[in-house]
């Protein structure tokens, strides 16, 4: 039974945003994510647990834990719409698991279609606008819709994958497009495909450039101009004209390794590379600002976006017995300003959403064949400083 994925490249990731705010954490270090809208910044306090007894809201705490089952019950992607939040397994016949976040419990499985999947490993999750349709993707080329209002499989949609290539990752829905990102091989470029979602078949597909191969993730700005992040080494970001369908540009992002996941915050990118963060201008598409993170810190996992949209978070797997961490990075300054640890043993993490509803991070902390669904609540929203979130854009 396959738990998490094992191969860097099998935990290519990608992440979105429709009318609810969604966000994925790989196990391993390769991962993607993205945020297409601006955060919202609340008017009210919906953080209002007091678990601990202190009187105080809990803020950047674990709040709630409950134990899984490997591969059945726990994911490595998935998406949020309303009070449930969608887990895709990595049990060796591939479902769906619908939990519900009121109630912290599981209330349905949604067995695939094995021929559907090709057997491929499922490794992104993307929700569309209406919050009402969840688009998992395969390795081998496939992308299988669910009808999350009667928790249905939709006929899966084929995409083409190039020479030595592999991977599907949805980057963005906008209209009635879905748009569709497959890796290349060693100097083989990426495709994006477009996809007409009235008739779930590819209508038009893009080549990159050379040197443009791995698409790890992809965000929408002003529903004009979709910018993917590359995993090749040095890290680039292609802006991709969506009315034309047509490659404007790219620019370095002045990060020496790949980078495995960004988000979007305001008219402001931020993106994550093996050691070091990148904040990037996407109106004037510039790099502005390249901050190294602690050498200390290693097997960097996907970088997520607060709700508050003040914060980034990601992601410390260990290859010791040593607790992985969940680190928060301040995006005005790229500092690091806070961890949250797990129990001992609890190396590995995997399966994280950000539910900008209940202002709340959930993952799966994995020990050996133990695996947890652990919720950590981000913030008091009463309580965080209006400068700090004018400061993030």
């Amino acid at each position: 039974m396959k738990l998490f994925a094992k191969n860097k490249t099998q935990a290519l990731l990608a992440g979105g945003l429709g009318v609810f705010t969604l966000a994925i954490i790989s196990l391993h270090a390769y991962q993607v994510q993205d945020l297409s809208l601006t955060a919202q910044v609340p008017t009210a306090c919906f953080n209002t647990v007091d678990d601990d007894g202190d009187g105080k809201v809990d803020a950047w705490k674990i709040v709630k834990s409950k134990s899984v089952v490997p591969g059945d019950e726990s994911g490595s992607v998935g998406v949020i719409s309303g009070d449930y939040a969608y887990y895709g397994t990595s049990s060796i016949t591939p479902s769906i698991v619908k939990w519900r976040l009121s109630t912290f419990t599981k209330v349905a499985t949604l067995a695939l279609d094995a021929d559907a999947t090709n057997d491929g490993f499922m490794d992104a999750a993307l929700l569309s606008e209406d919050g009402q349709t969840a688009f998992f993707s395969f390795q081998l080329g496939k992308v299988i819709p669910i009808d999350l209002t009667t928790f249905t499989q939709k006929p899966p949609i084929s995409v083409p994958v190039p020479e030595s290539g592999y991977g599907a990752t949805p980057l963005a829905v906008r209209g009635n497009y879905l748009y569709v990102g497959t890796a290349g091989g060693v100097s083989v470029p990426g495709i994006i495909t477009r996809v007409d979602l009235s008739g779930s078949t590819p209508n038009a597909v893009l080549y990159l450039n050379e040197g443009e191969s791995m698409l790890p993730f992809g965000f929408v700005l002003d529903g004009q101009s979709l910018f993917i992040g590359t995993g090749d080494s040095p890290a680039q970001l292609v802006k991709i004209n969506l009315e034309t369908f047509t490659r404007e540009n790219a620019i370095s992002l002045g990060i020496a390794s790949a980078i495995h996941s960004g988000i979007r915050s305001g008219n402001f990118g931020y993106f994550l590379g093996n050691g070091s963060l990148a904040k990037v201008d996407l109106v004037n598409f510039k790099t502005v600002k390249v901050k190294t993170i602690s050498w200390k810190i290693t097997n960097i996992g996907g970088l997520l976006l607060d709700p508050l949209g003040t914060y980034g978070y990601f992601t410390e797997n260990r290859t010791d017995s040593t607790p992985a961490k969940i680190h928060a990075v301040r995006l005005s300054d790229l500092s690091l300003t806070k961890a949250v640890a797990f129990a001992k043993n609890e190396s590995e993490l995997g399966g994280a959403l950000i539910d900008t509803v209940r202002d709340a991070l959930y993952v799966h902390p994995a020990k050996y064949t133990s695996v947890r669904l652990v919720k950590i609540a981000l913030n008091d929203r009463e309580c965080v400083n209006k400068n700090d979130i004018s400061e993030a854009n």
